[in-house]
């Protein structure tokens, strides 16, 4: 087992079992504050491996949400439209598989829904506006 990714709230853990099949462990807290974190770090782990089977173990997880349910089903459902022949969530503890189906996420994900990334709001892209124009006077000043 070698760490790959190491967060203030969670870990996952790559356990590589052949190349046939890849085994990532989770543990810590997955909630709504890390969960953008926690997807960059999924697809980075992920990415550029020839692995077929995947399995998904949330023995270790702690805390679990909502929008943490919602990640890991997205993400299962994108592997498997992807081509991996099974994508497999083990040791799920009894709470979070209450809350898998609660929130009935593999017959939504299964009929299309999507769930989409959230776009700044408008302020902030206002915000960003202006300091990039505050930037590019200053340039133009400094040159001329």
């Amino acid at each position: 087992m070698k760490k790959t990714n190491t967060a203030p709230d969670y870990n996952i853990a790559v356990v590589e079992k052949g190349l046939a099949h890849l085994h990532l462990k989770f543990s810590g807290d997955l909630s709504t504050e890390n969960t953008s974190l926690f997807l960059n770090d999924l697809k980075k782990c992920l990415s550029g491996r020839p692995a077929r089977n995947i399995t998904f173990d949330l023995s270790g997880i702690g805390y679990f949400d909502s929008t943490a349910a919602t990640v890991i089903a997205q993400t299962k459902s994108d592997l498997e439209k992807k081509g991996f022949s099974q994508v497999k969530l083990i040791n799920v503890k009894p709470e979070i598989q209450g809350l898998f189906n609660i929130l009935n996420l593999d017959s939504l994900l299964r009929e299309g829904a999507r769930i989409k990334e959230r776009r700044p709001s408008l302020l902030a892209h206002a915000g960003e506006v202006s300091i990039n124009f505050a930037r590019d006077t200053l340039f133009a000043c400094a040159y001329l």
